[in-house]
This record gives structure tokens, sequence and C-alpha cells, in this order.
């Protein structure tokens, strides 16, 4: 997983849309800090996952900022739990735990 930023060159005055969009780079740049690595959206035919690191409960605002984003309705831990859930279920997401050692085969 790699990110990159990029940047743009302004050769004229800029309008409010783009003062806005530059805005919003920021925001979510700083976003990107918070979530380290950066998630990583898969589709797979009728299928849409976004892997992220596990948040805790002092980053999850932010982990559910970008699910919102990303229109998450379910997320399923695949490790020890590391933040309650309440706040996610608050917010309308379900959690389903499916905790598995690293470096073996999710359970049957």
């Amino acid at each position: 997983m790699s990110t990159s930023t990029g940047a743009g060159v302004i050769t004229s005055a800029p309008s409010s849309s783009s003062v806005a969009a530059a805005g919003a780079a920021n925001i979510s740049s700083m976003r990107q800090k918070v979530i380290r690595p950066a998630p990583s959206e898969i589709e797979y035919k009728n299928m849409r996952f976004l892997i992220t690191d596990r948040p805790t409960d002092q980053n999850i605002q932010h982990y559910i900022q970008e699910l919102k984003k990303h229109k998450v309705k379910d997320v399923v831990r695949v490790c020890e739990p590391t933040y309650k859930i309440e706040e996610l279920r608050s917010e309308g997401i379900d959690v389903t735990d499916l905790a598995f050692e690293d470096g073996t085969s999710p359970p049957a």
C-alpha cells in the first residue's frame, strides 16, 4: 500500500471553488495522517471492501468519518478488539468479530 500526494499549479487567481477544494484536500490529508496506513478500497464483482489498520478508542471518530465517506454499513474485525463498538453502532455501522491469528486462515 502506498499513498501519493499531488500538487497543483494555479495560473490565475483561485476561484472560491478551488479554494474550497484545496481546503478539502488539506482535511483529507490530515485524516490520512491520523489513519496510517491509509485505507485501501477493493472492489470485486458486486462487493466492496475497505481495508484499514485497526482503530483505537482515541481515533475511532476519524475512522467513522472515513467509513461514512465510503458508505460502509458493516465492519468485520479480524484482529483483537482495540476499540469499543458502541460509537460505530450509534452511527448505523454493524460490527462482526472474526478474529484469527496473524499468518493463519480465517475460521471456517
